[in-house]
């Protein structure tokens, strides 16, 4: 032991998942799921993802006019075209702002976040890695994701914390490591894959540097995840 301690610390997505911290040696570090959004403004949806959403309902007529719920209107988040950025506050968007097509479900040379966001708003499963981390705890990664979902979308993203290389992402959700622990990273996607607001299985219209496409495993819904572990 060289009195190193295994530490989690919370960021602000996902209120799901909480990891206790543990001592280990060395510069290990456990992956964490990260906490509540806590600066919501509405922006891209009327309500942060998994918050509990307000009654539209009354008695005399039927939806309450004037009250924007994702039920009802403007539930989704915009699309934008390529005249105009997109921007992004997190370093790993977690939803927002997105382009009107969607990757193709599989491994890429290099897909931008304002791509893949939309992958997340379908349930997708996003997973980046910072193009210089171990390509050791890359590829476990990678075969996890990959035997887990169909859904899924693998990019590098120079962004990532070098602290903590490797990310999966979900709609609402991430999850970020420094190494790959696989029954964390099993129990996140059983626990947050499949769950954007816009329930579609189709493969979508962009490929641009789409290097391995996804391939079905139990069926193109996903009905069964992880099926192989």
């Amino acid at each position: 032991m060289h009195g190193g301690i295994w530490h989690w610390r919370a960021i602000g997505v996902c209120a799901s998942l909480t990891f206790l911290a543990a001592v280990v040696n060395g510069d290990f570090q456990l992956p964490v799921t990260e906490s509540p959004e806590s600066q919501w403004t509405g922006r891209w949806m009327p309500h942060p993802p998994y918050s509990e959403h307000v009654d539209i309902h009354d008695r005399e007529h039927v939806v309450r006019m004037g009250v924007v719920t994702t039920e009802c209107d403007d539930a989704k988040a915009r699309h934008e075209c390529m005249n105009k950025s997109i921007h992004y506050e997190s370093a790993i968007p977690t939803y927002g702002t997105h382009r009107p097509l969607w990757p193709q479900y599989g491994e890429y040379k290099f897909v931008p976040r304002q791509r893949w966001v939309h992958n997340l708003e379908h349930g997708a499963v996003v997973m980046l890695y910072h193009p210089c981390a171990n390509k050791l705890e890359v590829n476990r990664l990678r075969y996890l994701v990959k035997n887990c979902l169909r859904r899924h979308v693998i990019t590098p993203l120079a962004l990532l914390d070098e602290e903590r290389p490797l990310a999966l992402v979900t709609w609402g959700c991430r999850l970020t490591m420094s190494t790959v622990q696989a029954g964390i990273v099993k129990n996140f996607i059983k626990q947050h894959a499949l769950r954007g607001p816009e329930k579609l299985s189709r493969d979508g219209q962009y490929n641009l540097d789409l290097e391995v496409p996804a391939v079905i495993l139990t069926d193109v819904e996903d009905s069964v995840l992880c099926p192989r572990h």
